[in-house]
């Protein structure tokens, strides 16, 4: 019950930051966010080494999402005057009836996500084993971490698109999805590089040999984070610009698409097959779908320059990541050899990126804007 109420109390509070969020100001959510998560993280230690009370880390726990949620409110009161407004007109009924209709075809697109994206350490436990779910979860743990990174980034740039896509030319909206799907090609296939180069090396470290799982493994959650990674751009400026209603039913095809294939791989490859499942699904619904309705319904432009720059990104990635992965074969193991390991990562990739993209226009602008950013630190 407690974590319960504690999941749900943001829900009460959500669209006050959400106005933070669409003012491009969600740095005052997250500093306050940042400062009560501290406290009540030290909090939290203390009872645990102190009273070893489950229930005392909650309560705590529970308060701090309170008060995280009751300070962003007053914080976002005093900002928009017009919240504490006693006298407000109701929507116009067309507004009205478009926020349903798109809140219905978001409640199938949520629906569609969280089958497809945890639905496999189900299916592993209950046709492998808990054992093969724990290896599992280790590396999920990882790409979790990343995920978290990756949303924090886009959160700040989707702000500033909804800002574009509402004052600029039609014209200006497409370079700029361009220029965010550069950015994007470059910032996944480097960080799915690593995954690949690492991951075994550094559970190796973490927890011993006993925990790693076949490269096949390895290789195809390295494919779904770069697969699914590579959508963000895509559902980002999808959903500023509020085409929801046209691919709806797309996430529940995806869904039952990836449980089907999952549960007859699964007999014949182990925890590959669901992987594989997970895998085949995207690529055979979202991969293609979701381009085609941003390009079509919201950017106007041809799907057929979108997928001839995905697959350029995609055979330089697999370029740059196939030299990466033999000099780190080169590599010793232990502590030593991941450091160097992670200066190859760290190296090549970048400077592959960088002799194909140099001369390009994506290039310029990015190489440009870091100019002007340095100039201002100096």
């Amino acid at each position: 019950m407690l974590n319960l109420i504690n999941a749900s109390i943001s829900y009460f509070f959500s669209y006050k930051s959400t106005l933070l969020f669409v003012h491009q100001k969600k740095y005052i959510e997250t500093s306050i966010r940042a400062v009560v998560s501290l406290a009540a993280t030290a909090a939290q230690i203390a009872v645990l080494f102190l009273a070893r009370n489950y229930l005392f880390y909650l309560y705590i726990a529970v308060g701090s999402t309170v008060i995280q949620n009751a300070a962003i409110a007053v914080k976002t009161d005093r900002l928009f005057s017009y919240l504490r407004e006693k006298k407000v007109s109701p929507l116009p009924a067309g507004t009205l009836k478009e926020i349903c209709r798109n809140v219905r075809a978001m409640l199938l697109h949520r629906i569609g996500a969280v089958a497809v994206f945890n639905t496999d350490n189900l299916l592993i436990s209950k046709f492998i084993g808990v054992a093969a779910a724990g290896l599992y979860s280790n590396y999920m743990m990882i790409r979790g971490f990343l995920n978290i990174l990756i949303n924090a980034l886009f959160d700040a740039i989707t702000a500033t698109l909804g800002h574009l896509t509402a004052t600029q030319t039609e014209a200006n909206k497409q370079i700029a999805f361009r220029r965010l799907n550069f950015f994007s090609a470059w910032l996944f296939g480097w960080m799915s590089i690593c995954l690949f180069c690492l991951y075994d090396p550094f559970i190796d470290i973490w927890l011993g040999k006993g925990y790693l799982l076949s490269k096949p493994a390895v290789l195809l959650i390295v494919l779904n984070f770069y697969f699914s990674s590579m959508r963000t751009p895509v559902n980002n400026t999808k959903s500023v610009l509020g085409l929801f209603w046209d691919d709806r039913y797309k996430s529940i095809v995806e869904a039952v698409v990836n449980l089907a294939v999952s549960v007859l791989l699964i007999r014949r490859w182990g925890i590959e097959g669901i992987m594989a499942g997970t895998l085949i699904s995207t690529l055979a619904f979202p991969f293609w779908c979701e381009p085609m309705v941003l390009c079509h319904r919201g950017l106007h432009l041809s799907a057929k320059s979108y997928f001839r720059d995905y697959l350029l990104h995609l055979s330089v990635t697999i370029a740059a990541g196939v030299i990466t992965w033999l000099l780190c074969c080169a590599a010793d193991e232990g502590y030593i050899g991941f450091m160097l390991r992670c200066l190859t990562c760290a190296a090549i990739p970048n400077l592959v990126y960088l002799a194909v993209y140099r001369r390009t226009k994506d290039f310029a602008f990015y190489h440009h804007v870091l100019k002007h950013a340095l100039r201002k630190k100096a």
